[in-house]
């Protein structure tokens, strides 16, 4: 059969599979421009991938829009805004992708986006306090008072951003001092807005009003407008407090966190107006170890009481570095602060932030802190690496020289399942290279990790347990360096994003040994038949350390089998005298209060093999001991010892009651309470020896000394009598404190 076409037919379905094939194409082209944007990024070629977005915006006017808010935009708030966050405590990042574009490169697509973009899109909010923020950095109140505004007109009044532009205008006017005009909106806010819809946006207009008197200099009006809005403010976090408790379990920091930082800043108001003081200023730079200034980076003057949370929008106070690298607050109230960067991805690669978690910075009145921040390569690891396989009984560590380090600390990392565990290893290492013996690792305990619900049994991972021995487990290690001070001045630890492939990875398995029965049975969780096997083995062979050592691990963290453990421990150490085991045993007879046997027992790990010098709590611990044995002398020296290495002070309890009992007044123990504050540790409630000091003030010298003879000397009946007796708050408030001391 012929089939006659026509060839008008012929050309009309020619041109109409053109139309459908140049549609298709034009429809498609953004998604496949996506996708290999996407595949440039994920796989590290960055550069290219700027280059094909650039190309893309100048090109490109449909998805101009919606590349500007997926490659440009993000929260604005320096608390949210950065990839990483540093402190002396904490280190956090973030999961997302992160900012290809800086600031900078960003602003006149902001711009557009701003004047452009779909109305009713929260990313025009965050673009317009972006551009607000790049504005403060460069001093322009002008540019940034009109990129809200221009932002601002494209919604109506009823936009449910709305109220959130005009928060957002008083911020910034407040931030660049701008104090008429900021009163003037703020009056106009209040006059306008409903003040019932939002608690948080009240609060945050309470907060400006605050700061537009300090500003000033009208500190006694900002403490009177709190106190006269906290009423009403507790009345309603109460409410909502128990609103959230119907919804399950709440702790201390549950709540609005504008609410927290309107009484935090009520009550600072209040202590420093009380005392006289006058507020100070902290400033300083952030610059690499080359000395160039590092621009854009984020930083955050942190309370004690915040060190131990994650950096939020609501923190008090919160710059950026200009192009100098500098930085400063003023206002800032007297007490101790802790310091937080926050970096791109980008200015992070290689480098570290070199800092201990006891860092603080102390302000007192009307002083100006210098307090400057220096980020420095990363050591580079040499072995093991790479995942090397350790299968000889002995393996070395090695890395590259630091200059003007005197000391190396060695870490040991566990890792498996996204969770990792680290602790100090070896110390006051004076070489680049050190080689151990494997059974040191075996013997190194890590943290348990638990993952079952509350109040369920075995719910342990066992490799947190197994540890080191553990053949199919993944270790990793790294290198502190110390100057001659004892400074902490580069670590081998710190970030790499983008060249993994490129840099060594100190990762490392140890398969020197081999996994036993009762191991394989632990790891699929059965703990019970696990240890009925370990048992078994030390049962036939006294000489079992890897039974032994696992039957201290499995029983060690049950209070009530101590004694038990104990004879484990016992029987380990003689075996095998490694330091590990014999501080666990130092620490056993130490929460008996057995101050006698954990004196012998510190001895023996001092004269163990391998390890340097004890820890700075291990040595605290031991002037505890020597306190409790009447051997006060001693125990002073030592803790004068403790304090000057270990900022956090946890142990100072017991230098001004050992201060206070050898001298005939109070002033030196009290001077001491001064010198050594007792810092957070660990996010506990650090305690205020200088308010107990200045309490014992008034009460009879002699009194006060008898009740630490009764407390030193273990006659715990006798001092309870002796403070029921006396029935001086003071006194037994002090007696508390010292026995919390750990």
């Amino acid at each position: 059969m012929k089939v006659k076409v026509k060839v008008k037919h012929l050309v009309i379905g020619t041109l109409v599979g053109l139309l459908l094939f140049l549609g298709s194409a034009y429809f498609f082209q953004p998604l496949i421009q996506k996708a290999i944007i996407d595949w440039q990024i994920t796989n590290g070629n960055i550069e290219a991938g700027k280059q094909r977005i650039l190309e893309q915006l100048d090109n490109d006017h449909f998805t101009k829009m919606e590349l500007i808010r997926d490659h440009m935009i993000r929260d604005s708030s320096i608390g949210r805004y950065y990839d990483i966050y540093i402190g002396p405590g904490m280190t956090s990042w973030s999961t997302e992708e992160h900012n290809l574009f800086t600031l900078e490169e960003s602003v006149p697509y902001l711009h557009d986006y701003i004047t452009n973009a779909p109305v009713e899109d929260y990313s025009i909010l965050q673009a317009a306090e972006s551009l607000a923020t790049y504005y403060h950095r460069i001093g322009d109140f002008e540019n940034a008072d009109s990129a809200i505004l221009t932002a601002m007109s494209r919604m109506t009044d009823e936009s449910v951003y709305y109220d959130e532009f005009q928060l957002l205008r008083m911020e910034n006017a407040v931030s660049f001092h701008e104090n008429e005009l900021a009163l003037n909106m703020i009056n106009e806010y209040r006059r306008t807005a409903n003040m019932t819809d939002s608690m948080d946006a009240l609060m945050k207009l309470l907060l400006l009003e605050a700061e537009l008197r300090m500003n000033d200099g009208r500190l006694e009006e900002a403490l009177a407008l709190l106190n006269k809005e906290m009423p009403k403010l507790e009345d309603w976090h109460e409410q909502f407090l128990t609103e959230m408790e119907l919804k399950g379990p709440i702790d201390e920091w549950t709540g609005s966190p504008y609410f927290y930082t309107v009484s935090r800043l009520r009550d600072q108001l209040a202590v420093m107006l009380e005392q006289g003081s006058a507020v100070s200023v902290v400033e300083g730079k952030v610059t690499n170890s080359l000395g160039e200034p590092l621009a854009n980076v984020g930083v955050f003057l942190r309370e004690e009481d915040m060190v131990n949370q994650t950096v939020g929008e609501e923190e008090r106070y919160q710059t950026v570095t200009d192009s100098g690298g500098r930085y400063s607050f003023t206002g800032v109230f007297p007490g101790s602060y802790q310091l937080t960067i926050g970096l791109m991805f980008e200015q992070a690669e290689g480098f570290v932030w070199p800092v201990e978690m006891d860092d603080w910075i102390d302000t007192t009145p009307g002083e100006t802190v210098e307090y400057s921040v220096v980020l420095t390569p990363l050591i580079e690891v040499i072995e093991p690496i790479e995942e090397e396989e350790i299968r000889e009984k002995e393996m070395t560590f090695a890395w590259e020289a630091v200059p003007g380090a005197a000391s190396y600390q060695l870490y040991l990392e566990t890792v498996f399942d996204g969770y990792s565990f680290s602790s100090p290893f070896l110390s006051n290492i004076d070489r680049t290279e050190v080689t151990v013996p494997v059974e040191m690792l075996y013997d190194k305990q890590m943290g348990v990790i638990f993952d079952g619900e509350e109040g369920e049994e075995n719910t342990f991972r066992p490799e947190s347990i197994l540890a080191f021995t553990n053949v199919d487990g993944t270790f990793s290690w790294y290198v502190h360096a110390y100057d001659k001070e004892g400074k902490l001045i580069a670590q081998s630890n710190g970030y790499r994003f983008r060249k993994k492939t490129e840099t060594p990875q100190p990762y490392f398995h140890l398969k020197e040994r081999e996994m036993t029965e009762a191991d394989r049975l632990l790891m699929k969780g059965e703990s019970a038949e696990a240890y009925h096997l370990y048992k078994e083995a030390v049962e036939k062979n006294s000489n079992d350390k890897h039974s032994l050592r696992m039957l201290t691990r499995l029983r060690g963290f049950e209070e009530k089998r101590d004694e038990e453990t104990l004879t484990y421990l016992l029987a380990l150490a003689n075996l095998s005298p490694g330091r590990e085991t014999l501080e666990q045993i130092a620490d056993y007879y130490y929460g008996q209060q057995e101050w006698g046997e954990f004196a012998v027992w510190y001895g023996k790990y001092l004269a163990a093999e391998g390890g340097g010098d004890p820890t700075d709590y291990f040595k605290g611990r031991y002037a505890v001991a020597l306190a409790h044995l009447g051997q006060l002398q001693e125990a002073k020296d030592m803790l004068y010892e403790v304090m000057e290495a270990d900022r956090s002070h946890n142990f100072v309890g017991y230098l001004i009651a050992i201060e206070y009992y050898l001298n005939e007044q109070l002033d030196p123990a009290a001077k001491v309470a001064e010198k050594y504050k007792e810092r957070d540790y660990g996010g506990s409630r650090p305690r205020n020896w200088t308010k107990l000091m200045e309490d014992l003030h008034g009460l009879e010298h002699d009194s006060v000394k008898e009740a630490l003879t009764y407390y030193f000397s273990d006659q715990e009946a006798a001092l309870t009598d002796y403070l029921q007796e006396k029935n001086e708050a003071a006194l037994t408030n002090f007696i508390e404190a010292l026995k919390n001391v750990n």
